[in-house]
């Protein structure tokens, strides 16, 4: 079992450089359209929260909400999900991430390389802080961290393109990263995105699976049962409840929260009428597979997903159960939704 394990870790490391090396490969190739620039990092820290550890005190200071400039939606919310990921990994259980976001118009206060280039500047930044109280970064590392393959993670824990990926594309909209740290105790990143705020914000890129969109699935399930899917969701972290059912809801799916499995055992204990339950595998107190089997055993199978932050061998899978690990892609979790609402949709289709 443990040599299994260890190849499934390398196999996953080797499907995480590939991507990454594929990612660093098409930047030049990335359609970039007016986007605001907060509105993506609003999705990027939801994300974060959502799919790591619960232990981390996340803080923000926005001091301007409505950034606009030319970039790809996916590409820069996975660029702060990188640096996010990163300031994680070197952090303490009790650690701390700030993020603040500032505007600069001073050339002054811009890095070297943007004062030195004025036909790129358009005089207005903003500036996205990403500070971290964690181990830091020794002062002959820190001239490498964006060298790509260059990582101070242990064997097997980064490929060292995360920052490579993130500077190489910032750079490519006129823009610059800046990488701080004091050794052993803080480090912080400093991304400078130009803004053009006479521009329309286009439309972000919809979730796809296949040849079929997210919208495409919703509206066949609308077609077919002539309302939208609904959604319980039990977890007994309020923060990510709240997280995580906002950004259920803004895809157009009915959402019903718990916190209390206990609660959802009496609740429910005439009828079940959800499409979809979405659990943290560890609730406090109370095992999810004990509150879904007691359910299951009053209504039948239904389907389910499980987010957890551990390698749980023995959790029965079959058909209808999917696991979640953290931390997660969000594509991830919208494209098992859609897989288990076109299932539904065949097999209503098919006893019509």
């Amino acid at each position: 079992m443990e040599l299994i394990a260890n190849l499934n870790n390398i196999v996953s490391r080797g499907k995480d450089l590939t991507s990454q090396i594929l990612m660093l490969s098409r930047q030049s190739k990335i359609e970039k359209v007016p986007l605001d620039i907060s509105e993506v990092l609003d999705e990027a820290l939801m994300m974060f929260k959502i799919s790591t550890d619960t232990n981390i005190l996340l803080t923000t200071r926005f001091a301007h909400r409505y950034a606009i400039t030319r970039a790809n939606y996916s590409r820069l919310c996975q660029i702060f999900l990188n640096i996010l990921n990163n300031s994680r990994d070197a952090l303490q259980p009790d650690g701390r991430i700030d993020i603040l976001t500032k505007t600069v118009s001073d050339p002054e206060s811009l890095p070297p390389r943007l004062r030195i280039m004025p036909r790129l500047n358009p005089q207005i930044y903003l500036c996205i802080e990403f500070i971290d109280n964690g181990s830091g970064i020794s002062p002959e590392d820190l001239s490498h961290v964006v060298d790509p393959f260059f990582t101070t993670k242990k064997p097997g824990k980064g490929t060292g393109l995360g920052l490579s990926i993130a500077h190489d594309y910032i750079s490519k909209l006129s823009g610059d990263m800046v990488v701080e740290s004091q050794y052993k105790y803080w480090t912080k990143v400093s991304i400078f995105i130009p803004m053009y705020p006479d521009l329309e914000v286009a439309e972000k890129t919809n979730y796809s699976a296949g040849k079929d969109s997210y919208d495409q699935v919703l509206e066949r399930f609308s077609d077919s049962f002539t309302r939208s899917p609904s959604i319980l969701l039990l977890d007994d972290n309020e923060d990510i409840l709240s997280a995580l059912s906002t950004l259920l809801e803004k895809k157009n799916l009915l959402v019903t929260t718990a916190s209390d499995g206990h609660d959802v055992l009496e609740s429910f204990r005439e009828e079940f009428p959800f499409d979809i339950m979405i659990s943290d595998l560890n609730l406090s107190g109370i095992n999810a597979t004990m509150i879904i089997n007691s359910l299951e055993e009053r209504h039948g199978d239904f389907p389910i997903i499980y987010i957890t932050g551990y390698q749980d061998r023995d959790l029965p899978l079959h058909t209808s159960k999917f696991i979640l690990q953290k931390p997660f892609e969000i594509a991830s979790l919208f494209s098992t939704i859609m897989k288990i609402l076109q299932d539904k949709i065949d097999q209503h289709n098919s006893t019509s």
